[in-house]
């Protein structure tokens, strides 16, 4: 099993904020190196934080062009994220009858903001890769920064996993399918007879291969923020990165090494945005997944998960037009993930196999 990598701290990449950590992130604004959100948001680093999350909102405000109830929500927002009892003090809007903003705060943020205005003047607001077409270099690196912190809950919504549902009755009314767990799951389709894809005896390993391959989708998925399904090459090149079960048919003899291995290989991999919370999550989710939805169906969320992998393979290997994702998006994507990390369509292939295989398992044989 591959080992983690040690990085040696020194003057060139140690955070400068809390001189104790690999300074992984560079601040758009001032150029300072820091190894997480807690220090970019630290009293160090405080006057440029502030300055950036305070121009994030305001251009965001006349961007819309929303109400004054919306406007007011954002500031909210804005102050639950930074705890900031200036934003309280700025006037959002005056009342001249027709709800226009008002112009009158820092001279060199009303130009900054005319001169987006002016950018984005004839076209769709609601074109994300128009919108950043028009942007500059700074103003992009900006946006990436904020999405650095993806489970900022006060700017992003958190996804709410379909796992995480419970569901108390042993028994399910018959017709009442869309109240169902079914309904909030990945679709589940036609599974194998298992004596159709392996003649061979199940080995003890298995169980814990598919605890492997569930711990790094759990992951993953949270990661994408529920929107996995947009990223399905770069979702299961992820997955795989992490999950040796699937990449390597690496086997594992007990739950223990299946769910640290996963760990390992995200710690590892120093572009992989990860807190010691996550991890713990990861394993309450496993267990969820594991546990099913109800005692008369225990096992229907490993089958909808395993699922869900087999749909993001089958749109993984689809052919595709080249360069078919926007700049935005392919932005984002290079940013969270390495290109050179996407599995060629060779091994997708491969991994669709292994997943029917587990698929089958679960439908036939399979325990807790």
């Amino acid at each position: 099993m591959a080992t983690a990598q040690i990085v040696e701290l020194n003057e060139s990449n140690i955070c400068k904020l809390c001189q104790n950590a690999l300074g992984k992130y560079v601040c758009p604004k001032c150029n300072v190196l820091y190894c997480s959100l807690s220090c970019y948001r630290s009293e160090a680093h405080q006057s440029c934080s502030e300055q950036f999350y305070k121009d994030s909102v305001f251009e965001e405000l006349k961007l819309n062009e929303i109400n004054p109830a919306d406007q007011l929500k954002m500031a909210s927002i804005l102050k639950s994220t930074r705890n900031d009892t200036e934003i309280s003090d700025i006037p959002l809007y005056q009342d001249d009858g027709e709800n226009s903003p008002v112009e009158s705060y820092d001279s060199d943020d009303d130009k900054d903001t005319r001169s987006l205005q002016e950018r984005l003047a004839g076209i769709d607001l609601d074109d994300p890769e128009q919108v950043w077409a028009n942007l500059d270099e700074d103003e992009r690196k900006e946006f990436i920064a904020l999405t650095q912190d993806y489970k900022a809950k006060n700017i992003v919504q958190c996804w709410k996993a379909w796992w995480t549902y419970s569901y108390n009755t042993k028994v399910q009314e018959v017709g009442s399918k869309s109240n169902s767990y079914q309904s909030k799951c990945p679709k589940v389709g036609d599974i194998s007879k298992f004596k159709d894809i392996c003649k061979q005896n199940t080995h003890v390993s298995v169980k814990f291969n598919l605890y492997n391959i569930l711990a790094g989708y759990a992951f993953v998925t949270r990661y994408f923020n529920g929107e996995h399904l947009l990223f399905p090459k770069e979702t299961i090149s992820f997955i795989a990165t992490i999950a040796l079960s699937l990449k390597s048919h690496q086997n594992f003899l007990d739950f223990a090494s299946a769910i640290k291995s996963v760990e390992n290989k995200i710690m590892e991999n120093d572009w992989i945005n990860c807190e010691v919370d996550s991890l713990s999550d990861m394993s309450d989710d496993l267990e969820k997944i594991i546990s099913g939805p109800v005692e008369m169906d225990p096992n229907y969320y490993i089958v909808a998960a395993l699922c869900d992998i087999h749909n993001l393979l089958k749109k993984s290997i689809c052919k595709k037009k080249e360069n078919e994702e926007g700049a935005m998006s392919s932005a984002l994507i290079e940013e969270h993930f390495p290109v050179g990390k996407i599995n060629t369509l060779k091994e997708m292939k491969l991994y669709i196999k292994r997943i029917e295989y587990f698929m089958s398992y679960v439908q036939n044989f399979y325990s807790k």
